[in-house]
């Protein structure tokens, strides 16, 4: 219940408030101060004791934080280094990646223009396989035109075979009759004039084999370059990167070879068009150069014709030489009954008849006029 004050409490106040307990009139005891005392120690000692503890506990945290402050300050410092290490680091990487992109789009530039230059060659080399085809077809037409007047010089061969033999059973038959017939020089210009022909011929006919084995196999080549160029159209990029400074004078040196061949082709096509339409002009009047320099690879066509060359001259020359002796042995050694010896005197000099002559004025001469009168 709410404590109830009189009048007198309030007039007894002195001067305290209203609502306020009465103040004591009288001063308090000593046994109460010493209680109030203890009171007030024990409250202060509970509250040191508790001030104490929540110090130490202050004191652990602040020393965990002071600790974790140190480990930090330290990583800190670790962190720094390692910036600052890292530092050239990231400018070197940066320089680095500038060149590479710098050396990438080079690399992309000259890709692109090596594409482009191969994508020329090809057409290029395409309309050069175009034109050898078409040479090569020209030239089996005309050598087909040329089997006909081989078989004519075949047939004529046959004929002074057959003379010769009629010669020869005629020599056989009669030694005497000998001089007639080294006499009458019909039979050798006969033979002479075809064998020019049959040279000429055959000149024709292994240069125009060579020609169309060089063009055949220059066409092969041709077409083995284009699969090659198709099937591999992208190049190793670290090869680029060693000879992209080589590849400008490599590709102008090239440019410059095929404009070559694109200059030289068409000269030999015409001048091939501007034979006779018969197929008798003179192939040996034909220049080998256009169909040598036909690409980069023009050294190995050079040694083939050559060779072929010098083996068809040889073979040639074989031919030849068999004829010749063939006529020889026909005409002058007709037969072995008899064996004439010439003395050995007059200065060591011997008599020889008149077809060994190296110029003969006359050969109807009879063999009285010879010198040492042998005949």
């Amino acid at each position: 219940m709410p404590r109830i004050y009189t009048l007198n409490d309030v007039g007894n106040s002195g001067g305290s408030k209203l609502g306020n307990p009465p103040s004591n009139r009288y001063p308090p005891s000593r046994l109460e101060l010493e209680e109030q005392l203890k009171k007030d120690r024990e409250k202060f000692i509970r509250s040191t004791k508790q001030l104490i503890a929540k110090y130490h506990a202050l004191d652990k945290k602040n020393k965990c934080m002071q600790s974790a402050l140190d480990a930090s300050y330290k990583e800190n410092e670790r962190m720094q280094k390692s910036m600052n290490q890292m530092i050239p680091l990231a400018n070197h990487l940066n320089g680095l990646n500038n060149k590479l992109v710098s050396q990438i789009t080079c690399e992309q530039k000259s890709h692109a223009d090596l594409n482009a230059k191969q994508l020329k060659e090809i057409e290029s080399l395409k309309s050069t396989v175009k034109l050898l085809e078409s040479i090569i077809s020209s030239m089996q037409k005309a050598s087909s035109l040329k089997d006909s007047d081989i078989i004519s010089l075949g047939t004529k061969i046959n004929e002074l075979e057959a003379e010769l033999e009629q010669a020869t059973q005629k020599v056989l038959l009669k030694d005497s009759n000998t001089n007639q017939l080294c006499s009458n020089p019909s039979l050798e210009i006969k033979a002479k004039e075809l064998e020019n022909e049959l040279e000429k011929v055959t000149q024709n006919s292994s240069f125009k084999d060579g020609l169309i084995f060089c063009l055949r196999s220059r066409v092969s080549n041709l077409e083995d370059k284009l699969d090659q160029i198709i099937s591999q159209p992208h190049q190793i990029i670290h090869d680029s990167k060693i000879g992209s400074a080589e590849a400008d004078p490599a590709s102008s040196s090239n440019n410059y070879k095929h404009d070559e061949v694109v200059e030289e082709i068409p000269h030999f096509s015409s001048h091939y068009s501007e034979r006779e339409p018969d197929g008798k002009g003179d192939y040996g009047s034909i220049p080998a150069v256009p169909v040598i320099a036909l690409g980069g690879n023009s050294n190995t066509l050079v040694n083939d014709q050559k060779t072929m060359l010098i083996f068809f001259f040889v073979i040639l020359t074989f031919t030849v030489i068999l004829i010749i002796w063939h006529i020889y042995r026909r005409f002058f050694h007709p037969t072995k009954k008899k064996e004439i010896f010439y003395p050995d005197y007059r200065n060591k000099s011997y008599g020889f008849p008149i077809r060994y002559a190296e110029e003969p004025k006359d050969r109807t001469t009879p063999y009285e006029t010879l010198p040492y009168g042998y005949g």
